[in-house]
């Protein structure tokens, strides 16, 4: 069994379209890098039919990231931007995090 966190960008769910909509001029930059509901979805199979998959057990992925590594693409075709600029390395988990 393969357990791991994948983080997502920002999503492009119904609310965060509403709000692009609503707001166009405070969101153009961001719009674009938006990933799809289905994006992470992708990732995740691709993760699946990974038959190395156990060695990423326990750590945590930008779903961007692995998305470049296994060749996966959003939707539309895009190949969303990692997020780790904005939001940093992801957390780094060991045995002392685990009490």
């Amino acid at each position: 069994m393969t357990a791991l966190s994948l983080w997502m960008g920002l999503l492009k769910t119904e609310r965060s379209l509403k709000v692009f909509a609503e707001h166009p001029e405070l969101y153009a930059e961001i719009v674009a890098m938006a990933e799809s509901p289905e994006f992470p979805g992708r990732v995740i199979d691709a993760l699946w039919g990974d038959p190395e998959r156990l060695r990423r057990s326990g750590k945590v992925y930008y779903a961007a990231e692995l998305a470049l590594e296994y060749n996966v693409q959003d939707i539309q075709g895009e190949q969303p931007p990692s997020p780790r600029g904005m939001l940093g390395d992801p957390t780094e988990f060991n045995d002392a995090c685990i009490q």
